[in-house]
């Protein structure tokens, strides 16, 4: 038998329990509160797979339910409402309100969710209101307060009194979670029948990891009566795994956690979860002395402040952090230059030093380029810092890490600090950090009773034992800095994230700039060469002095603007025969020796610059080795448009003699290969006896607005004549829905929308989808079987008359087809799976 004190002693027994606590699949209880019922189908068989042993007390069920379906307990009206809702994609993100029913218990108000194939249907007593306080304006009114206030505290405080004052909970309290994970009351409003925890800490372990996985998906979590035992759900024989009730409200709850409300105190709460930046920041908690059953208007108007509050705290969380980066001038443009010019760290680490730490609250900061560290007020010895840069990347530490203890990384040389907040900002070269110091300091907190664990031994193990005092509990902290909390962390957050944009941003330009310098490179050479061929075609000419000087400067500064269309931004389309002449006019050397000639056609800025860069390396090797270096030769450019696309045509003629290279070279590959990869055109070179041809096809979506119009046009007309009238002959492309539940068309619509139909029509019933058929050609009809007071059965018929493909919508599964009446046609059911949808609608009228 192991003694009381050596279980308190016992690291390992501890180690264990705490791992068993941390490991309890609470979304699976098998157990739901008794206030309320539960009942469970399968949504597409509608056969009943889960319910709560109470629920006879909610419902008027028959024998053998579990052979029954659920529409043999429900009204069809009650059921179809039911399946409607089911069908919401968000019925498995969030628990939805359905409606409410009569019952032998009276009024019960309808709520479910989705997990997996189940509908989980949980049924409450409708309550009256416990507030005589207008929901809604009080709601209304705590956000326009919390526009006016300007810190975190202020939020929070406004919005537990307004909490409270809509609730009637005996205590509101908003907790705030440490990076340790440990949580704080931060605000509080109480009516004094309970003890004030404000300013008090509870240990991580009161929340376990999977409970706060739980509040990221949970908008509320309610208990009604921890005194009060829980009542277990029943499955049928052929369901095997347990119910997920991540989403219920009833879900039941761990006997140990009602435990630990009795100790406090407490026998009724609800938490609200408050999330920022996609992390769990906190919770608004509600105790209450007594069993509190609360009106639905109430729980809704409780998670819509809980989640438009965490949105308000985020904004004003984010916008302080930024305000107060961009008043430091902590732009980061300097991080990655210190790299680039050795001379410069000092100058660097002078203007940025004082502002790194002043940015979080600190004793020291350190920036690290690779080996290269700098460091400012109290900071550990040089060593010691790159050993704990070390160690973080061994140990594959998050990009921001934090900790309280530096002793335990057994570092040496601290000095006072105890304290880092360490930010990876580039993991590769440069590798560069920036670390957060702060000293040690005697720190007295304050403890919402003893943290330390108590562990119990059971017959199946090990567990934690909530602690039965949670009276104020000083602990003497010596040898640790001040937590750094979770304020602290969202300022490093965001401040890590903008400048590693600023590097990531650099970097691009630096790889960007090491292309452009190459490209730049071969373009001089190639300048150089047309310099040299324009000066010695002008000596030719036989001019004086002024007039060589004359004709060199013109056709020079010609060459310049040539240049520009490769350098400058293009912002319309531009005419081809003006590209053309733009880069070819320097080299207009003899008369008559270029011929150009072709429509009048454009083509799009996307492509312009391509093209530019073609003809720049195609004259470029005329001018050097082709047609155009000596006087007789001849250039013929032509082009024309053809439902392929623009296609130019480049001739050189009478130049010296022609031979293929001996390999690809960087201008031969751009000509040949540019278009082709970018754009999904051709580009061809001949290297013929009497001179080098290209051809060159731009296709037709990149030729200018008013061409492509009119070939579009011209296609259209052609394919018309070739396809069968009633099915693609058409310059539109309508889609009827028939979809009772306006949640489910608006989602249906856009769906649809995403396949660029031309027009869809979405009808609530089907006197008004029949109207719209007489007036509107329909190709494609989505019916909703079961609407209300009637069925579908009119439209399908008319759509069998008038030969539009339809398909039936449905929650019921094919069955009703063999009612007789419904004309054949492929069923899809709800929800509705875009891949599924996708198929149809291409069999049907995309293909």
């Amino acid at each position: 038998m192991i003694s009381e004190k050596e279980i308190y002693n016992s690291k390992e027994l501890e180690a264990k329990a705490l791992q068993k606590c941390n490991s309890e699949p609470i979304q699976i209880p098998g157990l739901i509160q008794g206030y309320g019922g539960l009942l469970v189908f399968d949504f597409d068989s509608l056969a009943i797979t889960y319910t709560s042993e109470n629920i006879e007390e909610f419902l008027e069920l028959p024998n053998e339910l579990y052979k029954l379906t659920v529409r043999d307990i429900f009204s069809s009206e009650d059921y179809h409402t039911i399946s409607n809702v089911a069908s919401h994609q968000s019925a498995f993100t969030q628990r939805e309100y359905v409606k409410t029913l009569k019952s032998k218990q009276g009024t019960l108000e309808l709520s479910l969710y989705r997990t997996e194939n189940n509908v989980a249907l949980e049924l409450i007593p409708k309550q009256k209101s416990t507030s005589n306080i207008n929901i809604n304006s009080h709601v209304k009114w705590v956000l326009d307060q919390v526009k006016a206030l300007d810190t975190v505290d202020e939020i929070l405080q406004l919005t537990v009194q307004s909490l409270q004052a809509i609730t009637q909970f005996d205590r509101v309290m908003a907790y705030k979670f440490h990076p340790d994970d440990s949580g704080e009351v931060v605000a509080e409003a109480n009516n004094n029948k309970m003890d004030s925890y404000l300013g008090l800490r509870f240990p991580a372990y009161d929340i376990p990891p999977i409970a706060r996985e739980l509040y990221m998906k949970l908008s509320i979590r309610y208990i009604y009566n921890s005194h009060k035992e829980s009542k277990k759900i029943i499955k049928s024989d052929h369901v095997k795994a347990p119910l997920d009730q991540s989403l219920g409200i009833l879900r039941g709850t761990s006997p140990v956690h009602l435990q630990y409300l009795r100790n406090m105190g407490v026998k009724a709460s609800a938490s609200l979860p408050i999330i920022i930046r996609g992390r769990l920041w906190g919770l608004f908690a509600h105790h209450h002395q007594e069993e509190k059953i609360i009106s639905s208007d109430i729980s809704y108007s409780m998670e819509l402040i809980g989640q438009v509050l965490s949105m308000v705290l985020e904004q004003k969380i984010k916008y302080q952090v930024e305000q107060r980066i961009t008043s430091l001038q902590l732009e980061g443009d300097d991080f990655i230059t210190i790299n680039q010019n050795k001379l410069y760290p000092d100058v660097f680490w002078k203007n940025y030093a004082s502002k790194l730490k002043e940015l979080i609250k600190c004793d020291g900061v350190v920036y690290q380029i690779d080996d290269e560290i700098m460091s400012f007020g109290h900071c550990p010895e040089k060593s010691a810092i790159k050993k704990l840069g070390k160690q973080l990347r061994i140990n594959n530490e998050k990009p921001i890490y934090q900790t309280t203890e530096l002793t335990k990384f057994g570092l040496g040389a601290l000095g006072n600090a105890r304290g880092v907040l360490a930010l990876q900002i580039n993991e590769e070269n440069p590798k560069i950090a920036i670390y957060f110091f702060r000293n040690k300091v005697l720190q007295h907190i304050r403890w919402a009773g003893d943290p330390q664990k108590n562990v119990i031994v059971e017959k199946t193990g090990v567990r934690l034992h909530p602690r039965s005092s949670f009276n104020h509990f000083k602990e003497l902290v010596k040898d640790q800095s001040e937590i750094w909390d979770s304020e602290d962390m969202i300022l490093a957050d965001i401040a890590q994230q903008k400048f590693k944009n600023v590097l990531l941003n650099k970097k691009a330009n630096s790889d960007r700039l090491k292309v452009i310098v190459q490209e730049l490179n071969h373009r001089i050479r190639n300048i150089l060469g047309l310099v040299r061929a324009i000066s010695k075609h002008s000596v030719k000419e036989g001019k004086s002095i002024d007039g060589y000087v004359d004709t060199l400067e013109k056709r020079i500064l010609a060459l310049a603007q040539a240049n520009n269309l490769l350098t400058s931004h293009i912002n319309a389309s531009v005419v081809i025969k003006t590209l053309i002449i733009q880069v070819i006019k320097p080299l207009h050397n003899y008369p008559g020796n270029i011929k150009l000639g072709g429509d009048d056609v454009s083509i799009s800025p996307q492509i312009a610059t391509t093209v530019v860069l073609i003809f720049h390396e195609l004259t470029t090797n005329a001018v050097k080795y082709g047609s155009l270096s000596v006087e007789k030769g001849i250039l013929q450019i032509s082009w024309k448009v053809d439902p392929n696309g623009l296609t130019i045509d480049w001739k050189e003629l009478d130049g010296p003699p022609v031979q293929a290279p001996t390999k690809t070279g960087f201008g031969l590959n751009i000509i040949e290969s540019a278009i082709s990869y970018e754009f999904g055109g051709t580009s061809k070179v001949n290297f013929e006896p009497d001179g080098l041809h290209a051809q060159i096809t731009i296709p037709m979506d990149f030729i200018g607005e008013k061409e492509n119009n009119l070939f579009a046009l011209e296609q259209v007309k052609e394919a018309s004549m070739n396809v069968d009238h009633h099915k693609d002959d058409r310059s539109e492309t309508n889609i009827l829905i028939l979809e009772d539940d306006f949640i489910n068309a608006q989602e249906m619509k856009r769906m649809v929308h995403m396949f660029s139909v031309d027009t869809v029509a979405t009808f609530p019933n089907q006197q008004k989808a029949l109207q719209a058929m007489e007036s509107t050609q329909f190709h494609l009809a989505l019916l909703d079987v079961n609407l209300k007071n009637e069925t579908c059965i009119k439209v399908a018929l008319e759509c069998v008359k008038r030969r539009i493909p339809f398909i039936y919508i449905t929650g019921y599964g094919s069955s009703f087809l063999k009612e007789g009446g419904f004309p054949l046609a492929s069923v899809m059911e709800k929800p509705i799976k875009i891949e599924k949808l996708k198929q149809i609608m291409y069999q049907s009228i995309l293909s």
